[in-house]
């Protein structure tokens, strides 16, 4: 999940001077989903992410990407390093393969 994207809209719900629970009320939701949306990041479908969207004077490609986009580093390294050493090892040549693979995909264009 993507706290980008909960931040984002804890920002321009705030610019609307809108608290929680009167969002809640806008896009049909509970206050309490408004609050782990904007913790967490919490995904949306397309349809309700169009409504807060609007609600919030969002733009709905913005928004989307920030839902879509990349992971939270932190959130990985934090996993990564509660895994056993071996285990880490392996996540690493996995990621080094892939990292060749999109390198050789790079250079065929």
């Amino acid at each position: 999940m993507s706290t980008e994207f909960g931040i984002k809209v804890r920002e321009l719900r705030k610019k609307k001077n809108l608290t929680q629970a009167q969002l809640a009320l806008i896009v049909n939701r509970t206050s309490a989903s408004i609050c782990r949306l904007e913790k967490t990041g919490q995904r949306m479908r397309d349809e309700p992410l169009r409504i807060l969207a609007d609600a919030i004077d969002g733009d709905f490609d913005e928004l989307r990407a920030l839902r879509d986009g990349a992971y939270d580093l932190n959130a990985l390294s934090t996993i990564l390093r509660s895994m056993p050493i071996e285990a880490q090892g392996q996540v690493m040549k996995y990621v080094e393969y892939l990292n060749s693979q999109y390198d050789d995909t790079d250079s065929q264009s």
